[in-house]
């Protein structure tokens, strides 16, 4: 979804006038539901995380959801449905089986964190801070930006790479947590190369005091500064960094994106649905690659049998092979290495990426020779 921020701004009563943008926003599932009584369907808002329990941080999120998918119908005249302001619903994996499961909240408590605290208090006074400051400089050197994998699919990652570059920052380190970044805040002054490097070559052990990312770092420390030395002056070296015990992708931008998201039905275990969608990136934006045969599309099981969800595996994996020979078509006819396209692959949780390979090591183990010959012939 994407919504214009003014007219979401004016939509939930925001009476200052705050010049903010918001960012595309993604909803897992939308639940549709036939209410008799208003004789129009009921929208609920789905989310899918990778945890044992419903977080708070979950519910706002959602709540969020909500409140643009409200101001969505309501901006474009849709009146045949209408949007669940009481309940949304959070899918949690089951302890010990890993099952999702649904998890059914109410929605007021999130809706009133989000209008009382975070529009009325939290982004009025980051608006504020800015507005009063004499210094702007002094203000960009105070952000903490960091780029991880997801970034690259967001539309401010031209913004926020180039102010870590600038400032030769560590945060561009794949695999950085809040809690990571919140340790190097309260020890080091700075997060350049430089900085972290003197103080990881001291005694002093509070940054990598039960911290596995910190010690790592440390551990392999001139193979990371090398690495983001050559990075930042654009060097090709950029795009691994060999450590004593990995080989790590640092973040770069890529021609082409492959977005996939896989949901699995919690009686059976299988996938029911799948979605995927192919992006080409040019000139700081995307678009649709047309020339690509099921560059987007889904792959819903009608029914819980069997049969159906094998249905809807093969339905997906020939869409993802299509998309990825796109890319491999091309590098074979580019003999300049230069002149190679790239692609990323992107699931927006953990547990997605688990049913992808569940459903993928669960066909080889059920391939027929017989049977699957139009995938055998594709090469799988």
């Amino acid at each position: 979804m994407i919504v214009d921020a003014k007219g979401f701004l004016n939509f939930l009563e925001v009476k200052e006038n705050i010049n903010v943008s918001f960012s595309k926003i993604y909803v897992d599932f939308i639940e549709t539901e036939y209410d008799l009584t208003e004789k129009r369907y009921r929208l609920t808002v789905i989310d899918a995380k990778n945890s044992g329990r419903v977080k708070k941080g979950a519910e706002v999120q959602i709540a969020f959801y909500m409140l643009a998918l409200e101001y969505i119908l309501k901006k474009n005249k849709i009146d045949n449905c209408y949007v669940n302001e009481e309940t949304a619903i959070v899918w949690n994996k089951e302890t010990g089986t890993n099952r999702l499961l649904p998890h059914e909240f109410e929605l007021k408590e999130a809706v009133e964190e989000i209008k009382s605290v975070f529009l009325e208090k939290d982004l009025k006074n980051i608006c504020k801070t800015i507005s009063n400051c004499n210094n702007t400089e002094e203000l960009l050197d105070s952000l903490k930006m960091m780029i991880q994998y997801k970034c690259e699919y967001c539309n401010m990652y031209e913004t926020c790479l180039e102010h870590c570059k600038e400032r030769k920052s560590v945060r561009l380190l794949p695999y950085i947590r809040p809690e990571d970044q919140k340790k190097l805040d309260e020890l080091i002054k700075g997060d350049s190369i430089s900085e972290v490097g003197e103080y990881l070559v001291r005694k002093d052990e509070r940054l990598t005091e039960g911290s596995y990312f910190w010690k790592q770092i440390k551990n392999n420390w001139d193979a990371y500064r090398d690495a983001l030395a050559a990075y930042f002056e654009g060097s090709k070296i950029e795009s691994k960094l060999k450590t004593n015990s990995s080989s790590v992708t640092m973040p770069q931008k890529q021609d082409y994106a492959l977005v996939l998201t896989a949901q699995q039905d919690p009686d059976s275990g299988r996938v029911y649905a799948y979605a995927w969608r192919l992006v080409r990136f040019a000139n700081g934006s995307t678009y649709e690659d047309k020339t690509v045969k099921n560059s987007k599309g889904y792959a819903i099981a009608k029914n819980n049998s069997e049969e159906e969800f094998n249905k809807i595996d093969k339905n997906f994996v020939n869409a993802v092979h299509d998309c990825l020979s796109v890319v491999s078509d091309k590098n074979k006819k580019e003999k300049d290495y230069r002149k190679k396209v790239s692609l990323q692959c992107y699931v927006m949780d953990v547990y997605e990426r688990k049913n992808i390979n569940d459903t993928l090591f669960s066909m080889l183990r059920r391939l027929d020779t017989e049977k699957d010959k139009d995938l055998l012939k594709k090469g799988y």
